[in-house]
């Protein structure tokens, strides 16, 4: 928490805001170094997580167990009525009650999206989660984008897309929706704090920039080589069993939960 405080302080245009959120971040991370020096061990989802809680509680004992997917509910083929992705289309998902998620999306929307239908004029962009931006909303039927809003199930959603975006500045931890979009096999492009935390290769797994004109460099490569696509998915649909299966991570998580009960 004190690190997607910082990041928020770090991209506050006002001043007030950004001196609330730095004392706010300072604040969180004494209770954070409190907290963990209290416990035989601490659970984080990412090694970039473990490195920070690391610097602030030197003593802390802290364990590595990432966040997975059920690649069974998120096998492709067993989805119903999936069909087949619609070659220009953009997905993004997430829930947009949470401010950096929100940000994420609306800064896509009206800094990266048009740069892309300039390149591919029939582009167009599938919106899915809980409360999308009024902002969003208001400009989706003159731009190509559909707002699905909150779905009971996200996979068809996902499927019908050629490429799968994740346009998050701000945040921490690890964006489970990109886990999703890899065990469905749908390649992935994303910002650097978008996919941070999972072991992804770029340019093997994914593809990833921060900048408006490499994003939608990488979007454009996509949509016009579907082979480079299904090459990536391919590939990280392989790290997802590999890495994030539940099964795997079920099993270190229960090799945790034994040291710490026998040291104790």
């Amino acid at each position: 928490e004190s690190v997607i405080m910082r990041r928020f302080a770090e991209r506050a245009a006002s001043r007030f805001v950004k001196g609330y959120a730095t004392l706010q971040a300072r604040r969180l991370h004494r209770y954070e170094a409190g907290m963990c020096a209290r416990f035989a061990r601490c659970l984080v989802v990412t090694e970039v997580d473990g490195r920070a809680l690391r610097q602030m509680a030197p003593d802390a004992r802290i364990e590595v167990i990432p966040s997975g997917v059920d690649t069974e509910w998120f096998d492709p083929a067993l989805v119903p009525s999936s069909g087949s992705p619609e070659p220009h289309r953009l997905v993004t998902t997430g829930d947009y009650s949470w401010p950096p998620t929100a940000d994420g999306l609306e800064d896509f929307v009206f800094r990266v999206y048009p740069l892309i239908r300039r390149a591919v004029p029939d582009v167009t962009l599938s919106v899915v989660g809980h409360r999308p931006p009024a902002s969003v909303v208001r400009t989706a039927a003159q731009t190509g984008i559909t707002v699905l809003g909150r779905v009971e199930d996200v996979r068809p959603a996902v499927l019908s897309g050629a490429v799968f975006v994740v346009p998050t500045r701000i945040g921490s931890g690890i964006r489970l929706k990109i886990l999703e979009a890899m065990a469905l096999r749908r390649p992935v492009v994303s910002t650097s704090v978008g996919c941070e935390g999972i072991e992804a290769t770029p340019g093997e797994h994914l593809l990833v920039a921060d900048d408006p004109e490499g994003f939608v460099g990488h979007v454009v490569q996509l949509l016009g080589d579907p082979a480079l696509g299904q090459r990536l998915a391919a590939a990280a649909a392989r790290l997802i069993e590999r890495r994030y299966a539940w099964t795997a991570i079920a099993d270190r998580l229960n090799e945790v939960y034994r040291t710490v009960v026998s040291e104790r």
